[in-house]
């Protein structure tokens, strides 16, 4: 799986979270989202 794909799945669990999660699922995978993208941008 490539980072572009981890990204999207990231983001899609996390939009699954806004819609059905509690604040922490949401922090959680606004944070795994965050993370990914700084490993994008500096690997």
């Amino acid at each position: 799986m490539t980072i572009e794909e981890r990204i999207k799945y990231a983001e899609a669990r996390r939009d699954e979270a806004i819609s059905n999660g509690t604040v922490n699922d949401i922090v959680y995978w606004n944070g795994y989202v965050d993370g990914l993208k700084a490993v994008k941008r500096d690997g």
